[in-house]
């Protein structure tokens, strides 16, 4: 005889907040699936993050970095899962390296982070987490559009009860051969001005993604590998247009993972283990035979790095209402540069890093309110057998830095929509392999800089809605931000950057964000105000005082064959900012961008087609280095899906 059976359970609703791991930090998260622009990078999703700003060193496939807060691009720590991306092989992570068919979602994290993600970033961490197969389905994406820009990626996932795969292909490349205007070197006299095509900006990359997961006793083991290659020339100014020199980067990083995962009566984990280890090589190439980057003729230089990680992570239920994260790290990195006609030629040299922390977690109530606590502590020493060339001869240079952090992170629910949060905190950075040795390019070496330290203090407004056809978060901040011993790149005359400490430098702002939906039309927008100063009554350079992004959009119900269209426009404004730290030059003007696209899916979702315009009014504007970048640029995507 058949009986019906039900039960129900008791989950803790999480406080609203605009990430989902800890609701007294400041973080946005960003859903990748589904956009509606072509061939995005995810820059271009991090100009939806308030606080956020990626800093660009040319166009497409050219280094691409990005600073929170008004800190430098080397004070965010990047991170692939839970995995570091960035440390002592680089300065900032390049995130035109990773396309954004990578990710699931990219969650941004300004100022003090939780624990468990935590590197003791002084401005913050930039997480993707990566996809992973939730059903079998195969796809693939043609992409092409302005100055020969060409990609195909493809994608297929196989799940069969726990065992999941999840294989990504991505090829992109361009000419990159946009017009710029040019004054034939004589600046004062306009008449013989002329448009000429940028020269030596080709690039053509690709990337894979291999990833493996299986249930195996109490927990899940994951196995993974992702690798990156790209080359391309190196452009210089259109004044003194380099046709010769060239770079080659090769990035490989395979890892194995086993996570354990216990979750309480409440909602939250009684048990959570995550073991990791992952090594990393990667090698960066450049040669200029003809001398033409401000160096000697022949000059071929080559930075060779090996990076071993492992951590051990855990969080237990101690009691009702407390738990405990505990965290454990431990770096190796290993550096060896190459090159051909130097002089003397400079030994291998290595650091070993070893990192600890913990946290605990508080809940409860208090006078009828949920309020979280979050104290945590972390402190890495490292040691380091470092070499550079003075006067003719090899130098050594030991290294060895203790370097401590903390955070007190506090949240209360005023409202089941509505939290305030306040979080104070500590951070630390050893000068990278890249500052202390230079790319023996473009940046050069200062092994003398000492390690950067840094404070924050935040509060602010954290809302969720879900009422009806209302969709939408929305964050409120404002924050100051202090850091001693400031890591500066100053251009020379070759555009060339020299790193070196500034004593102190202050950074104070708000930023608030929004991202909502009202049935058939959504709405994301970012704002940002900085008031900034490094040298004494000087304002830090390339720290624009106010930026905002205005993205409304919208979708229709199709006819026919078309299932749905979106289309969408964007604003984006950027103040003047200042070049040098010294406030000597003329600032830069500010400017502002339209872009629009649309997308259309076809034939049962099966088919998506997407057509963006970046710089609709073709204003172009500058690069990091005060290069010209492209204008209106036209990009179309076509991707079939299977299963």
């Amino acid at each position: 005889m058949a009986q019906d059976f039900s039960a129900s359970a008791r989950v803790l609703r999480p406080m609203a907040a605009t990430q989902r791991l800890d609701a007294t930090a400041a973080g946005t998260e960003i859903e990748v699936k589904g956009r509606a622009a072509a061939a995005e990078g995810l820059a271009d999703v991090l100009l939806e993050v308030p606080g956020s700003r990626p800093y660009r060193t040319g166009s497409l496939g050219s280094f691409t970095s990005a600073a929170l807060r008004g800190a430098e691009a080397e004070h965010t720590a990047v991170l692939f899962g839970e995995i570091p991306l960035t440390g002592a092989d680089v300065a900032a992570f390049d995130l035109s390296a990773l396309p954004l068919s990578l990710a699931e979602r990219v969650v941004v994290y300004r100022g003090g982070a939780p624990l468990w993600l935590s590197q003791g970033a002084i401005g913050g961490i930039v997480q993707l987490i990566p996809r992973t197969a939730d059903d079998s389905r195969a796809s693939v994406q043609l992409t092409a559009g302005s100055f020969g820009t060409y990609g195909l990626t493809s994608d297929a996932s196989v799940t069969r009860g726990t065992f999941k795969l999840q294989a990504l292909g991505a090829l992109l490349g361009s000419r990159g051969d946009f017009p710029v205007e040019f004054d034939n070197k004589t600046t004062f006299d306009p008449s013989d001005d002329y448009v000429m095509r940028r020269k030596n900006a080709d690039f053509s990359q690709g990337n894979g993604l291999f990833s493996v997961s299986e249930r195996l006793g109490p927990g899940t083991l994951t196995g993974w590998a992702l690798g990156y290659a790209r080359t391309g020339g190196e452009p210089s100014a259109p004044a003194d247009p380099a046709y010769r020199a060239r770079r080659q980067q090769l990035q490989a990083l395979t890892g194995l993972s086993y996570d354990i995962t216990r979750v309480a009566a409440n909602g939250r984990p009684a048990l959570r283990v995550a073991a990791q280890a992952s090594l990393g090589a990667s090698r960066n190439r450049f040669s200029d035979p003809a001398g033409e980057i401000g160096l000697s003729g022949n000059a071929v230089a080559e930075r060779n790095m090996l990076r071993g990680f492992a951590r051990l992570a855990a969080e237990m239920q101690l009691i009702p209402g407390l738990q405990l994260i505990a965290l454990a790290t431990l770096n190796r990195d290993d550096y060896a540069p190459s090159e051909r006609f130097t002089r003397v030629p400079e030994p291998e040299s290595s650091r070993t890093s070893l990192a600890g922390g913990a946290e605990l977690l508080a809940h409860g109530k208090l006078l009828g309110h949920r309020i979280e606590l979050r104290p945590s502590v972390r402190v890495e020493q490292s040691q380091a057998s470092l070499h550079t060339e003075r006067f003719g001869a090899v130098v050594p240079v030991p290294k060895n830095n203790t370097l401590g952090t903390y955070r007190i992170g506090a949240a209360i629910e005023l409202m089941r929509e509505l939290t305030l949060s306040l979080g104070y905190a500590s951070g630390a950075r050893t000068p990278s392999m890249l500052e202390l040795f230079g790319d023996g390019v473009l940046l050069l070496s200062n092994v003398s800089l000492r390690p950067e330290r840094g404070r924050s203090l935040d509060l602010g407004l954290s809302a969720v809605l879900n009422k009806g056809p209302v969709l939408g978060s929305f964050e409120l901040r404002a924050f100051d931000l202090a850091i001693h011993d400031q890591v500066l790149f100053v251009r020379n005359s070759f555009s060339q950057l020299l790193p070196l400490n500034l004593a102190q430098s202050r950074v104070r702002g708000i930023e608030a964000g929004a991202r909502a939906q009202l049935d058939r039309y959504w709405l994301n927008a970012a704002l940002t105000l900085l008031d900034t100063e490094g040298k004494p009554g000087k304002r830090l350079p390339n720290r624009p005082r106010a930026m905002f992004l205005v993205q409304p959009g919208a979708t229709w119900k199709g006819v026919g064959p078309i299932d749905s269209v979106r289309g969408f426009v964007e604003l984006q404004y950027i103040a003047s900012s200042f070049d040098d730290p010294d406030n000597q030059t003329l600032p830069k003007p500010p400017a502002l961008f339209l872009d629009a696209g649309v997308s259309v899916q076809l034939l049962r979702e099966r088919a998506l087609l997407r057509v963006s315009v970046t710089d609709v009014l073709d204003r172009g504007g500058r690069d990091l280095r005060q290069f010209p970048l492209p204008g209106r640029t036209v990009m179309v995507s076509v991707t079939y899906n299977e299963g």
